[in-house]
């Protein structure tokens, strides 16, 4: 469990907010069989995706306060030549 601290827009005080990771239980598996059940698989598979997605792609680095996709479109801007200094 993760604490970080959070400024509210109305007043200065920080706040602390609690991040916990998400839990993935097993997959259960079918009576008599190893095989495992389809709506089990399909849950955790959707949530180890979501989990990924939100660390990877959807979360900003601490370092630049940027996301992946806002950092490779500049990245290509500036490839390009289009910086603040260049005009239209």
């Amino acid at each position: 469990m993760t604490k970080t601290t959070h400024k509210t827009p109305q007043n200065s005080k920080p706040r602390r907010i609690q991040i916990r990771q998400a839990r993935i239980r097993p997959a259960r598996q079918a009576a008599d069989s190893d095989e495992v059940l389809i709506a089990d698989y399909a849950e955790r598979a959707y949530l180890e995706y979501a989990v990924s997605v939100v660390k990877g792609r959807a979360l900003p680095e601490v370092c630049d306060d940027k996301k992946p996709v806002q950092r490779r479109i500049l990245y290509a801007m500036r490839q390009m030549g289009l910086t603040h200094a260049t005009s239209m």
